[in-house]
C-alpha cells in the first residue's frame, strides 16, 4: 500500500478478507506502520482508515482499540520511532480528523510528560502542563478517597 496507495483496492482487499473481528488489529498495524513513514504516508493511512470506517468495514470502536494498542506500547515504539509520542498525539488532532480529541485525556501520564518535555514553550505546552497538574491532583485525591472510603483506613 505504501508503494502504490490504491485506496479502493485496499478497501476491497480488507472486505475480501472477511474477518471484521480483527479490524482493531488491522488499525493498530496500519497506524504502527505509518509511524515509521513520512507525513505523506501517514496521511494516506489516515485516509484509508477513514475510508474503511466510512464503508462500514471498521467501526470507530475498532479504530480506537487499534490506537489504544499503540498507546499502550508507546515506550517500546519510541525505541524505533523517537518522535512516537508526538506522532501518536497528532492522530488526535482535529486537523487529522481520525480520532476524537477526547482520547487525549486518556493517554498515559508518562507519554504526556515526555511530550511536554519535548515541546518548546507555547500555549499548547502550558495547556498540557495544566492537564498534567490536574491529573496529578486527581490521583492524589483519589488515593485519599480510596484509603478512607474503600479500605476504611485499614493497612
Amino acid at each position: 500500500y505504501f508503494l502504490e496507495p490504491d485506496m479502493k483496492g485496499m478497501v476491497a482487499s480488507v472486505r475480501a478478507l472477511g474477518c471484521p473481528s480483527y479490524h482493531d488489529e488491522l488499525a493498530a498495524l496500519l497506524l504502527r506502520a505509518a509511524l515509521d513513514r513520512g507525513e505523506t504516508e501517514r496521511r494516506s493511512v489516515v485516509g484509508l482508515l477513514g475510508a474503511l470506517e466510512a464503508d462500514g468495514l471498521m467501526s470507530n470502536a475498532q479504530l480506537v482499540r487499534g490506537f489504544e494498542k499503540l498507546v499502550l506500547a508507546w515506550d517500546d515504539i519510541q525505541l524505533d520511532v523517537p518522535d512516537a509520542p508526538g506522532l501518536l498525539v497528532a492522530f488526535l488532532s482535529t486537523k487529522v480528523g481520525l480520532l476524537h480529541k477526547s482520547l487525549f485525556a486518556r493517554l498515559p501520564e508518562e507519554l504526556l510528560r515526555r511530550l511536554c518535555n519535548d515541546m518548546a514553550s507555547s500555549e499548547a505546552r502550558d495547556i498540557l502542563q495544566s492537564h498534567l497538574h490536574d491529573l496529578a491532583a486527581f490521583k492524589r485525591e483519589l488515593a485519599v478517597h480510596l484509603q478512607e472510603d474503600l479500605f476504611c483506613n485499614r493497612s
